[in-house]
């Protein structure tokens, strides 16, 4: 076998080149592949934020609703306890803490971020106590106005807890969403 001449050395480096070529090609759709995984992920993260802050404003909104809700209760009950001893013959508006009920227990149905949803519950736990105290004022006319307040208040304490944490989850996802 004798030496390399001018050809070999051209044929070689065309080989070469070709080889190049190849991983060149691979490299550019490797590259873009994960270009693109990248840009998706992205995408897919900033969709989540948004969701996460629509479904903040959205339970922030319903728990909000059943706190003003538990104001007015409360509010009427210290009125009826700065009067008289007992319930008597008083019935309570329980309406609105029904509907309440009913809204915050159909946003659990709802596709939430868990933080969410624990709140939720919790204001929907609340306000199940709370409605049940006032339908249960129908049946038992001698109950203790002092009572009823002090385990309204509690109730109240409770929805203004989980609002408190929606709130501040929301501005949480509100911060998230200006960096983006």
């Amino acid at each position: 076998m004798g030496s390399f001449h001018r050809g070999d050395w051209l044929s070689l480096t065309q080989s070469v080149v070709t080889l190049l070529a190849i991983a060149g090609a691979f490299g550019v759709v490797f590259v873009q592949n994960r270009l693109e995984s990248k840009r998706a992920e992205e995408t897919a993260r900033k969709d989540r934020i948004r969701q996460r802050y629509r479904t903040s404003t959205y339970a922030e909104a319903l728990i909000g609703n059943s706190v003003e809700a538990a104001v007015e209760v409360v509010d009427g009950v210290e009125e009826l306890a700065g009067r008289m001893p007992t319930m008597q013959d008083i019935k309570l508006e329980a309406t609105r803490i029904d509907d309440c009920a009913r809204a915050l227990a159909q946003a659990m149905h709802q596709e939430l971020p868990t933080e969410i949803t624990r709140c939720v519950h919790a204001a929907w736990a609340a306000v199940q106590k709370l409605s049940r105290a006032i339908h249960r004022v129908d049946h038992i006319g001698d109950m203790r106005t002092d009572l009823l307040l002090a385990y309204c208040r509690d109730r109240l304490l409770e929805q203004e807890a989980a609002l408190k944490t929606v709130r501040d989850s929301r501005v949480k996802w509100e911060a998230a969403l200006a960096t983006i």
